[in-house]
């Protein structure tokens, strides 16, 4: 990493898989969600690809308790969302539920 460069450096953080969706009600997320839970709007950060740096990443947040890298996502994500006049009256976001056992285990 190079000065001002934080977890991920520059050339690594354009390459990530951005998903880049055009609609929040009609996408990849809430169409996997359909059926399945009450979903109003949907969205993912990143595609994830096996054996990819997005692997990496998450692996390192989840096994390695790389807290850092769930900040940068988690910001990253907020500027996304704040740009977007559909969350304006979003109250909160909820993340995908966490099974106990793995809470426990990663402490977070």
């Amino acid at each position: 990493l190079i000065e001002n460069e934080i977890i991920v450096c520059t050339i690594c953080r354009h390459d990530l898989p951005l998903t880049n969706f055009k609609s929040y009600t009609n996408n990849k997320v809430t169409q996997t969600f359909y059926g399945r839970i009450a979903l109003e709007k949907g969205f993912s950060l990143l595609f994830f690809r096996k054996k990819s740096s997005t692997q990496k990443l998450i692996h390192d947040l989840k096994y390695k308790g790389n807290q850092e890298i769930g900040e940068l996502f988690g910001n990253w994500l907020g500027e996304i969302l704040e740009e977007n006049k559909e969350f304006n009256s979003v109250d909160f976001i909820i993340p995908v539920p966490l099974h106990p056992k793995k809470k426990r285990e990663r402490g977070y």
